[in-house]
């Protein structure tokens, strides 16, 4: 038979456990069980969603893409720099197509379906309304059937007033090479891509379409809110640590058998409860009502 306690560990200046301290009375299993369930909700929404590997892939495509905008690399490097491009853009549209089918299956194993429909109903206005998200949406299934997706570099010379040579490099699709190798585009998807005709912007629709998913998550952590700050409110309730930065609240399981034995091994087992979580989620909060703020403000300003 376990034990379980709510104690704290204290740590030294490099992180390493230097003392436990078992706290008060055994607890029930149940709370140790509890505790975990909430922890894995606060994890699931903040530290490992699905949005955060497509905000990761986006990270790479965009330091790559300002990296050739800026021109600051030798003439000799340019097709060096070109020619990742279209695996980090694949990348980036495999993460968009994940973010989707992943989210959907958290949120239809954790939650309440409306959540769900909701989330649904916000990746739908995207496609509706954002040329981009449309774009983009589609150009993942030229990528399944057709192959990595064509892109071009293009570099312009210049001398500024001063005399210094200036560069400036463009990174485009072209419509009229879309059109010509896939021809399941849909549509609006293809008369928009008719009426381009010539080229347009790579970095402008992923910059796009990351806009449009990050509306898409803001929107999913504020419905899920609730649940959320039910899960961070326990975890605080659990935190019998003294404050201090070298203090951590843990559970800690003790095998009392184990202890009888003076010589014997201690059979411990710890699990962080991580109050931090809730702060975390308040700063989150705070940050998906700004985006939703902003968006709302900049879509009144078009009107």
């Amino acid at each position: 038979m376990f034990n379980w306690h709510l104690g704290y560990a204290t740590r030294d200046p490099q992180g390493k456990i230097k003392e436990l301290s078992l706290g008060g009375e055994a607890v029930s299993p149940d709370l140790a069980d509890s505790h975990q369930e909430h922890l894995n909700i606060l994890t699931e929404a903040l530290e490992n969603p699905p949005y955060a590997q497509l905000s990761a892939q986006h990270g790479k495509l965009f330091e790559a893409l300002n990296e050739l905008h800026s021109g600051n690399f030798p003439s000799l490097s340019y097709k060096e720099k070109l020619d990742p491009l279209p695996l980090l853009l694949d990348s980036f549209l495999s993460a968009f197509r994940a973010f989707d089918d992943r989210t959907r299956k958290w949120l239809s194993g954790r939650y309440e379906p409306n959540i769900l429909n909701a989330f649904r109903a916000s990746l739908s206005h995207e496609y509706d309304t954002v040329f981009a998200y449309r774009f983009m949406y589609k150009l993942r299934n030229y990528s399944q059937h057709c192959g990595l997706p064509p892109i071009s570099g293009h570099s312009r010379r210049w001398l500024d007033h001063d005399g210094a040579q200036r560069r400036e490099v463009t990174v485009t699709f072209d419509s009229t090479e879309l059109l010509r190798r896939f021809d399941k585009w849909g549509q609006p998807v293809k008369s928009e891509l008719q009426d381009i005709a010539g080229e347009f912007s790579v970095a402008e629709m992923a910059a796009q379409l990351m806009a449009s998913c990050t509306i898409a998550q803001a929107k999913l952590l504020l419905s899920i809110s609730r649940h959320l700050q039910e899960s961070a409110d326990f975890l605080i309730s659990c935190d019998r640590s003294p404050s201090g930065p070298q203090t951590v609240p843990v559970l800690i399981r003790v095998d009392p058998n184990s202890w009888r034995d003076p010589e014997g091994l201690r059979d411990l087992q710890l699990r962080y409860i991580r109050p931090e979580l809730a702060h975390f989620l308040e700063s989150s909060l705070r940050q998906s009502e700004t985006i939703l703020a902003e968006f709302e403000n900049s879509h009144t300003t078009k009107k």
